[in-house]
């Protein structure tokens, strides 16, 4: 997302725009060729042909300095070509089609003489070929392609490529691993038995001493070899990594020496055969289709978005071919005041520049997959979100990009950075993700919801939008705490957001829809577009003047806030993805790289500085030591302090730890309970007799205080879950805490495990819920009502005794950690990140509470609805004593984590955490 704020400048520019006045527009970049190459053939150190999608066929007469388009008469793809000689060649595509040629391409005849795609195509000579395709076609010509008759394949599979080493002996790959040999030219083919599972594309064999040796190559990054004419199949490794990459192409010049070609870019390459490949730097990320060795020196490689790469020293480095540009298509385009700036777009592209877009270069993204957003505040820091969940930064204009965060999410669609601290991203799943110093961490703030968010837009560091599918509009005003619905009556795709202040805003989506609100989205409607073409970007200068930009070129103007929208001539019929508005110009950037600039040459205008939400540095309050320690240890992982009275508690963690006191904490002694299990919760209900519950649902028991436990004798209980082939087994549970009321207790854990105890004993009963979100922490006000709280924003209410466990709205996709409820109505909610929830009405709903921290808050107790605590990461303790309005942070004086705090009657206020134990003085 590259606009952010209201530029009023911008205003005057427009209206002369609609009214008439001379518009000027200018093409600052363009793929040279808007299609998907799919392959290279080359006659000779000058002559070759490269083929595509569209009908496309290219020829270059001059070793690739120049190439120009030759009409071959069709539209369809076309998949394959082959040159004998500068003179004659073939070429296959969709439909059955065949074209060839007598004269270099000067003349290209068709026919179509099947009515599936043809894929593949070799000839031996001039008169001799043969040409396979979908459902298993094969067809031969003996005299240069004038007439094709078919031969049996039998099989009705799709047949990818054909290779032929004289008039009798070829071979054709199939899908699925199957190869087919003939060794009569083909009135006989023989299936060889499968090797492997992957469909095989591309063949290319030689004769051998004895018997031929070759190599097929496909999806998988498979790379197969023979030497004994395709009798046996040894698996090559081709270097190239498992990341559902196909490989493309294999092209060799000696029976040593050879490249293959496979997506994102990658490029291998052998000298031994393919005993060993070796990885080539391409420095393109784009899919590669096509190779072609003129020797051990000259390769031509071709690839999707008019990819055309060659190398003159065996592939040690790669150029892209002088003249060609890439036409990756372009989603977004950020650029400041000074002209600096950059566009992004597909496979990884990012390309810069630094005078308004008169020129452009690439810069390395290091990444394959698609680039969706970027901003940016002053041309040398900027962030690109896009598909595989990649977050990029740049600090130094682009000259390196490194990795955020990568390969933990479907995919980023929009991001807004407010400072160089504060920024989201949104994307699939309804993913939200916030950071507050420039991208080093990036906490969740929601996720895994059948949504795609595409677009947001923030005003402030409160207040914010999400847009998405399916119809999607989504509203904060505490920064992406918490979330909430807002209804547009539409299930079209929205694409972009934009508001001119917190009342006044504009969503563009599928079909041609706006929506406008004048209330902040409590209420949206529909202005009339009269188009269905997408509207991918939407911006408002102010409430009257603003602009959509769409597919199929569509440009959209208003002066009135949208009430009549007028469409205007973008010069173009490519999708126009993203638009920048600066001070005396429009630049869009979209489908076939274009970057298309919109000037009014009468007009000029200053751009004042882009506002910003000011940095201000963190600064620590001074606070006074309320609290002092009691013991310190070594790695000790505590989980709960426990107190039956004034004067007995126990203390449990991790690794069968358990410690005691029986003087009001003074001392605290270890306790043995016979193993290393992590310890969850314990429960006493006289100073004898208690309970101990360890992770793995093993439940224990003493009657002396704890100076010793036994082990139930009823068997634990085993949650039910599913192995790899999805056959139901049972496995232990993990569980996370416990909570008693009397004698009758819960246990809650990962995979949404709920047990249920009546009496203290070893029999626990397993309470289902609808989902299986991890619970961290249960709270039971009185044995019928309580409270859960897990990851993800989960929080369960029961009013019956857990019969049954109902769902209640969060709106926020962080972890909850700790739940307390001081009467039925009154109750709180800590979690990650400083997340502060409060309740008035027994939970059906919850709302933020300002918290001032970003620390993990991980326990909360309040004394009664005014007074309460909560303690956190870094030692972090905060207090209120107005329920929550104001927390205050509390001095510890500690910096280790705390994790639970609890109060005691007659002895005040404890907590624990790692490697410490504290009590407020």
């Amino acid at each position: 997302m590259s606009k952010r704020f209201p530029l009023l400048f911008i205003a005057i520019a427009v209206v002369l725009m609609i009214t008439g006045c001379r518009v000027k527009k200018e093409f600052l970049r363009k793929g040279e060729w808007d299609t998907n190459f799919t392959d290279v053939s080359f006659a000779d150190a000058k002559n070759g042909w490269i083929v595509g999608e569209k009908g496309f066929i290219l020829h270059t007469a001059d070793g690739g300095r120049s190439w120009t388009q030759q009409e071959g008469g069709v539209i369809v793809d076309l998949y394959a070509v082959q040159f004998l000689g500068k003179n004659h060649g073939w070429v296959v595509g969709a439909s059955g089609t065949v074209l060839f040629t007598i004269d270099g391409g000067d003349h290209w005849r068709g026919m179509t003489i099947a009515g599936n795609a043809l894929l593949g195509l070799h000839f031996v000579d001039a008169n001799r070929g043969w040409v396979v395709g979908e459902g298993g076609i094969i067809r031969y010509t003996s005299d240069g392609g004038e007439n094709w008759d078919a031969q049996n394949s039998q099989m009705g599979e799709t047949l990818n490529d054909v290779y032929f080493i004289n008039s009798q002996e070829g071979w054709i790959g199939v899908e699925y691993g199957v190869i087919l040999s003939t060794t009569d030219g083909g009135a006989n083919w023989n299936i060889i038995p499968p090797q492997t599972a992957h469909g095989l594309r591309k063949l290319q064999f030689f004769k051998g001493k004895n018997k031929s040796i070759g190599w097929a190559v496909g999806t998988g990054i498979t790379i197969l070899h023979t030497d004994d004419g395709g009798e046996t199949w040894t698996l090559q490794d081709s270097q190239i990594p498992d990341i559902h990459i196909n490989i493309n192409g294999v092209h060799f010049a000696s029976k040593n020496i050879g490249w293959v070609v496979a997506d994102g870019g990658y490029i291998t390459h052998t000298t031994n055969g393919g005993k060993n490949w070796v990885l080539q730097d391409s420095d393109t990320k784009n899919d590669l289709t096509g190779v072609h060795a003129l020797d051990e020196k000259h390769v031509w490689v071709v690839g999707r978005y008019g990819t055309i790469l060659s190398t003159t020293d065996g592939g040690r480095q790669w150029m892209l071919q002088s003249g060609t540009t890439p036409s990756n298509p372009l989603q977004s385009i950020v650029l400041t005041p000074e002209g600096k700036g950059w566009a992004v777009g597909k496979r990884g592209m990012i390309i810069r520049t630094e005078d308004s877009g008169k020129t452009w270069r690439e810069q390395r993204s290091g990444v394959e997959g698609g680039l969706n957003a970027l901003d940016s505040f002053d041309g040398q820091k900027a962030w690109a979100v896009g598909d595989r969940g990649n977050i990029l930064h740049t600090e130094d204009g682009g000259e390196t990009w490194t990795l955020q965060k990568s390969n933990d999410w479907y995919g980023l669609h929009d991001v807004q950075f407010l400072n160089s601290n504060i920024g989201w991203a949104i994307g699939e799943l309804g993913g939200i993700f916030y950071t507050r110093d420039g991208g080093k961490h990036w906490t969740q703030q929601r996720g895994f919801i059948w949504e795609s968010l595409r677009a947001l837009y923030f005003i402030d560091q409160n207040e914010g939008w999400a847009v998405g599918w399916p119809g999607i509009i989504l509203h904060t005003q505490n920064g992406g705490m918490t979330w909430e619905h807002q209804q547009g009556n539409t299930y079209n795709e929205l694409y972009s957001v934009h508001f001119v202040d917190s009342q006044h805003g504009w969503i563009s989506g599928q079909w041609g829809v706006i929506l406008h609100t004048e209330d902040g989205g409590k209420n949206w409607h529909e202005q009339a577009t009269f188009t269905e073409a997408n509207l991918n970007k939407i911006f408002f200068v102010n409430t009257d003047v603003g602009m959509a930009v769409g597919d199929k070129g569509m440009m959209l103007i208003t002066l009135d806030g949208g009430r009549k929208w007028i469409a205007k001539d973008s010069g173009t019929e490519k999708n126009l993805n993203d638009i920048y508005v600066g001070s005396d110009s429009l630049i869009a950037v979209g489908d076939g790289g274009v970057v298309i600039k919109y000037t009014i040459p009468e007009v000029t205008i200053e751009v004042p500085q882009k506002p910003t939400v000011a940095e201000v540095p963190p600064s620590i309050p001074p606070v006074e030591i309320l609290w002092e320690k009691v013991q310190q240890f070594d790695n000790v992982d505590m989980t709960e302090i426990y107190f039956l009275d004034a004067q007995n508690g126990w203390i449990t963690g991790k690794n069968g730890m358990l410690l005691h006191t029986n003087d009001g904490g003074s001392t605290w002694l270890k306790q043995t309970t016979g193993d290393n299990k992590t310890i969850i919760g314990i429960h006493f209900i006289s100073e004898e007799l208690g309970w101990i519950m360890e992770q793995d649902a093993t439940w224990l028991s003493t009657s002396d205080s704890g100076q010793t436990w036994v082990k139930s004798r009823v068997g634990k209980p085993r949650q039910r879950s599913f192995d790899a082939d999805m056959k139901p087994i049972e496995v232990d549970y993990r569980l996370n805490n416990i909570h008693f009321e009397s004698s009758e207790g819960w246990a809650v854990g990962d995979y949404g495990a709920i047990l249920h105890n009546v009496d203290g004993g070893p029999v626990w009963t397993e309470q289902p819920i609808d989902s299986t979100p991890d619970l961290l922490n249960v709270y039971f006000l009185n044995t019928q009502l309580g409270w859960i709280v897990g990851r993800w924003g989960t929080i369960l209410r029961t009013t019956n005794n857990g019969k049954p466990w109902l769902i209640c709205a969060s709106n926020t996709g962080y972890d909850l950690e700790s739940v307390y409820f001081v009467d039925s109505q009154q109750g709180w909610i800590v979690g990650k990140y400083g997340i502060i929830l409060h309740s008035k009405n027994g939970g059906d709903s919850w709302h933020t509470q300002t918290s001032g921290v970003s620390n993990n808050l991980y326990s909360v107790y309040f004394k009664n609805a005014e007074e309460g605590w909560i303690v956190g990461a870094g030692g972090v303790i905060l207090t209120t004593k107005d329920g929550g309005v104001n927390w205050e942070q509390e001095g510890s004086g500690v910096e280790d984590d705390l994790i639970s705090i609890c109060y005691v009657d007659n002895n005040g206020l404890w907590a624990i955490g790692k490697n410490i134990i504290i009590r407020r003085k």
